[in-house]
């Protein structure tokens, strides 16, 4: 096989880099794998040597390992046979340093031969980024969010924006001033805010335009976005509480900041609030991740009829002694009403068959059904697709029945492709499944855009979040006034009116602390 001559790093080649400082004998025998986002010293070294195998137009070059040098690593790994990771694993940088990797037609010519046995010199070591990074993510096109709009809002201050009143939308026009920034202060011009670009903004000393607005030398700092892992206690690789946590419960609470954790050796429980100024949406997304020990618990007020006795939510905690306790349903209500005519649809609570009575219509709530499986996973079906027999029959130890499906298989309903079913804004309550034994909550406020708190959501609004989530199977429950978040017997969501009391409840995790005798 034909190879050109500038297809491989000669020997006179792999001298240059030698002589530039490329590759040092007696301190190549360990390399950690580099990858997009890393930065540092041998990025730039390998970056280099890249260069003079042709995959770089130009010897100066930074540190960064950006979406372009693992394009450029592709192709390396694709003329050399090799795995097209854009990944640069110790073996491919062994490669690249041996003199012997496949190089480009455009490589260009080697450098004059140094002395044949240079002296190894030490890497002085790089200098560390000065702000902290912590609890920024990468900020790109097509997001949005708080943290996007307080960016713009201090790119504002720093003259990349002309007004103060901004969107909190990661739009074009962001992606062309972000890359305005990164020029005047030596980043790539990626378009995307990296954690570190926002420490430097959110520091004071980004470089500004002529056009900064005065007398604000710096931009405002908002309060960098919480770090949950920075709560977390000791978790084995399960996600669970590890041996030496010191502890068999652990319990985090800030109202103020929104967050609620609780994690045992078998339950890991994570609520975040959040709070969309702009659409005037309050919200809480809740995270479990649950197990055989520890599975979705369901319980029914009244002996005679389950679920038809209404209490109070906080009842059902004191009772239960329920973590994380949320609505249902709601089916009892139903049968309460039953001269309205609504069916409570086919409902299974903890393997018993409560009701089988159902229908097919389209009205609300559908009726439709989510079922949950005693391998933790969860399915939805249409409102009349199976009898409770056939879930029991199938391995389903709890249906719901209201509806409508919000996700299945990872897509939207149909319902949700429909804009004129039943659009309006309301107090929402939605669960559903990531996977087996991870699920998500999601609840939403409303009633309350007046006070400037929580116009409420439609059903869409829903659907789209958890699909976001990687939510795969997912049911809108009942609402409006039943809609209630409780977490270690306190009710975190906020209601226009007094909570609705119900005949049934369900959630995870049991607390004896929470318990009234």
């Amino acid at each position: 096989m034909r190879v050109n001559l500038f297809k491989r790093l000669t020997a006179a080649g792999l001298c240059a880099l030698l002589l530039c400082g490329l590759f040092t004998p007696g301190f190549s025998e360990e390399y950690r794998d580099l990858k997009y986002g890393m930065k540092g010293e041998d990025v730039q070294r390998f970056k280099k040597a890249m260069f003079w195998l042709g995959y770089f137009s130009t010897e100066d070059l930074d540190g960064s390992y950006t979406k372009t040098t693992a394009e450029r690593v592709k192709k390396l790994q694709k003329n050399n046979g090799l795995k097209q990771t854009g990944i640069a694993d110790a073996a491919l940088q062994e490669l690249v340093f041996s003199g012997n990797a496949i190089g480009t037609d455009t490589a260009p010519s080697p450098s004059p031969v140094p002395p044949p046995t240079p002296v190894p010199t030490a890497t002085p070591a790089p200098t560390p980024f000065p702000y902290d990074t912590s609890g920024y993510e990468t900020l790109k096109e097509g997001m949005s969010g708080e943290a996007v709009e307080k960016l713009k809002k201090a790119m504002y201050w720093l003259g990349y924006f002309n007004s103060e009143n901004l969107s909190d939308e990661y739009n074009e026009v962001t992606v062309n001033r972000v890359k305005q920034l990164q020029k005047a202060n030596g980043f790539e011009e990626t378009g995307e805010a990296d954690p570190m670009l926002q420490a430097l903004v959110y520091s004071g000393n980004a470089v500004k335009t002529k056009n900064a607005p005065k007398p604000s030398s710096v931009p405002p700092t908002p309060k960098p976005p919480l770090d949950i892992n920075s709560l977390m206690p000791p978790l084995n690789e399960d996600g669970f509480l590890s041996d030496d946590a010191g502890t068999d419960e652990y319990v985090y609470t800030d109202e103020d900041e929104g967050v609620w954790i609780y994690v045992t050796s078998s339950l890991s429980i994570v609520i975040r609030r959040y709070y969309d100024k702009k659409a005037v949406l309050t919200w809480y997304e809740a995270d479990v991740h649950a197990s055989p020990a520890s599975p979705l618990l369901s319980y029914l007020n009244g002996t005679k009829n389950p679920g038809t006795m209404m209490i109070q939510p906080v009842k059902f905690v004191e009772k239960y002694g329920l973590v994380l306790a949320f609505n249902d349903d709601h089916f009892g209500f139903r049968i309460n009403e039953k001269d309205k005519g609504i069916p409570p649809g086919v409902i299974i609570r903890n393997g018993q068959i409560i009701y089988d009575k159902t229908w097919s219509r389209e009205s609300f709530p559908n009726l439709d059904v989510l079922a949950v499986f005693s391998d933790g996973s969860m399915k939805t079906f249409p409102n009349s697709a199976h009898t409770a027999q056939e879930y029991l029959d199938m391995g389903a130890v709890t249906t719901y029945a209201f509806g409508p499906i919000l996700l299945q298989n990872g897509e939207l309903s149909e319902y949700m492709l429909r804009d004129e079913y039943y659009s309006y804004r309301e107090p929402r309550l939605a669960m559903g499944m990531i996977e087996p034994w991870h699920y998500y909550v999601l609840c939403v406020e409303g009633r309350m855009g007046d006070s400037g708190r929580s116009k409420g959501v439609f059903l869409n609004w829903l659907a789209d979040n958890m699909k976001e989530h990687g939510v795969q199977e997912a049911i809108n429950l009942d609402g409006g006034g039943t809609a209630c978040l409780m977490f270690m017997g306190k009710k975190i969501n906020k209601s226009a009116n007094s909570t609705r009391s119900v005949g049934s409840m369900s959630g995870f995790g049991i607390s004896e602390q929470l318990m009234v005798p």
